[in-house]
């Protein structure tokens, strides 16, 4: 698959994030658009593409309209091709583990 050819979606699940220092490296900045409370955890709607949310320890609840910054495990990451809905790294992190598994 030519990656420079095919759009594709970026997927984070919200327990792999964590916030950051702002104007960190590796990070994502964000205006907060909802926070909610839910148990032990705050949820953090964010303003990236469609739809982002941000799971967070409950002691942490930012404004309504403040800008945050994210960062997240690049093992924990999916792409999506738009085209197909195929999650493009699945194989090669499932290659990778079986590799890893065989070594030890």
């Amino acid at each position: 698959m030519e990656l420079d050819e095919t759009r594709l979606t970026l997927g984070i699940r919200p327990e792999n994030d964590s916030l950051s220092d702002l104007g960190s490296k590796n990070t994502v900045d964000a205006a907060v658009e909802v926070v909610e409370l839910v148990g032990s955890d705050t949820h953090i709607h964010l303003e990236i593409g469609e739809s982002f949310i941000a799971r967070v320890d409950s002691d942490i609840q930012p404004e309504v309209g403040e800008t945050i910054s994210i960062t997240f495990d690049e093992d924990n990451i999916h792409l999506f091709s738009q085209e197909t809905g195929d999650d493009i790294l699945a194989d090669k992190q499932e290659r990778e583990k079986a590799t890893a598994a065989s070594l030890s």
